[in-house]
Order: structure tokens, then sequence, then C-alpha cells
């Protein structure tokens, strides 16, 4: 296989995860998807996570290993039903 054919492959794999991940996202209670996206994509501290939210920094410490560990089973699950 070319390295194009291989490229064109890894980006097919790429665009798959990246439909499963919005999907498993979808899936997540709303306030647990804005602590996922203010962490993750927006590069917020948890602290400044914990001012915005109105909770303590440590609730929010464990929501989001909640969180993440729920966003796995669900990517999990999608990427079984997607195979």
């Amino acid at each position: 296989m070319g390295n194009f054919a291989q490229e064109e492959v890894l980006d097919d794999h790429m665009q798959s995860r990246k439909l499963i991940l919005e999907k498993a996202l979808q899936h997540l209670e709303e306030d647990k998807r804005d602590i996922l996206i203010m962490s993750r994509y927006q590069g917020l501290m948890y602290q400044e996570i914990a001012e915005i939210m109105d909770a303590s920094e440590s609730a929010i410490k464990v929501k989001m290993f909640r969180t993440m560990n729920e966003l796995r089973t669900i990517v999990q699950q999608l990427s079984e039903a997607h195979s």
C-alpha cells in the first residue's frame, strides 16, 4: 500500500473516531459536557471551572474523573456498534 493509500485509510479512521466522539459527547449530561469542554477544549483550570460552576475544585475534579470514565464507556460502546 502506498503512502497516499495509507494516509487515506488513516484519514477515514480519524474521521470515524471524531464522529464517534461527537456522538458520545451528546450522550453526556449537559453539566458533564460543559466541564469537559471547559477543561479539555478551552484549557481552563479546575479552579476556574469551579468558580464558573459555583462548586468546589475537588467536586469538579471528581466530576471530571467520572465524566471521563463515562465517556470512555460510551465511546467503546459506540465503536463496537460501528464495527
